[in-house]
């Protein structure tokens, strides 16, 4: 009977205690504050230590391990009773399962892991975030992209970004994903030569600008050309803030052959790039009945 109690109240604890995880479910989930992002850089930076508990978290999964690391503090696990962390890594393994394409797409997981210089754990890490992006769709290969070795993925049109996917041949569009986690995204797609399109977005001139030209958007028609959603996507990355033109953005750019094809490269929040390769394989597996992401 005692033992009873003891073990109900330990899943109370442990439940009450990793919730700070499941904020991430929230419709309104901006991102998780300081604390639990210094405590999952603390719990990575720790489990090469010899303590017995933190030992014991090196054979668990990264997911459990981010999970943990969230909401409980290093020297909370050390402490811990050994039943008492078995059902905190229980129900964290179950949590960090269902929180899967969150983790491996989050970029303040990815920079807190970082951030621990634990090298062993941050490789694993990283090679499971390639495993899971890769994952989303079927259609995934390494190439390189504007220097970087990327994923890439072949996403239609019609589920975001609309008005820049319309533009694309057969209405197809890649997008390339970094293996270097700090690094924004990028879609890319050919189009038929389209001289308005030009002269609107990219301020282009017959008269000046020869075959091979490499053209920058002008800012303030990125969202009347191609879409308020692209401008949300292009507006938070590392590119948008640099260049010494304050009126045209790098992070829109097409290499022009004049009558014949404009190529078109947007660079946009690495979030968003996952989330739009995560929604063509979500919608591809919904199609198939078989859904990728549940909860």
């Amino acid at each position: 009977m005692i033992a009873s109690m003891r073990q109900k109240l330990r899943q109370v604890e442990a439940s009450a205690a990793l919730r700070i995880a499941l904020d991430a479910e929230l419709p309104d989930f901006t991102g998780f504050h300081h604390v639990p992002l210094s405590r999952l850089k603390t719990l990575f930076a720790s489990l090469g230590d010899h303590d017995k508990n933190l030992a014991s978290l090196r054979e668990l999964g990264t997911q459990t391990n981010v999970v943990l690391g969230l909401c409980l503090s290093t020297r909370k696990i050390k402490r811990m009773d050994p039943d008492d962390l078995a059902e905190f890594t229980k129900q964290a393994e179950a949590i960090g399962s269902r929180l899967q394409p969150f983790i491996y797409t989050s970029l303040e997981i990815a920079r807190a892991i970082e951030a621990s210089k634990n090298e062993g754990l941050i490789q694993i890490f990283n090679e499971e975030v390639g495993e899971f992006i890769a994952s989303r769709t079927r259609t995934s290969y390494i190439v390189v992209w504007n220097t970087f070795s990327c994923y890439a993925h072949s996403v239609p049109h019609g589920l975001k970004y609309r008005g820049l996917t319309a533009l694309a041949f057969q209405r197809v569009v890649t997008v390339y994903t970094p293996l270097d986690l700090n690094v924004d995204c990028g879609i890319r797609l050919t189009t038929l030569f389209d001289e308005d399109l030009l002269e609107s977005l990219f301020g282009y001139r017959a008269d000046y600008h020869t075959d091979g030209s490499v053209l920058h958007a002008l800012r303030h028609q990125i969202a009347p050309r191609l879409g308020e959603d692209v401008l949300k996507a292009v507006e938070p990355t590392a590119m948008w803030s640099q260049g010494a033109n304050p009126t045209m953005t790098e992070c829109i750019r097409a290499v022009v052959y004049a009558g014949h094809t404009i190529t078109i490269d947007v660079v946009v929040k690495r979030e968003k790039g996952i989330a739009f390769v995560n929604d063509a394989g979500h919608a591809r597996d919904s199609s198939s009945g078989d859904f990728a992401l549940r909860s």
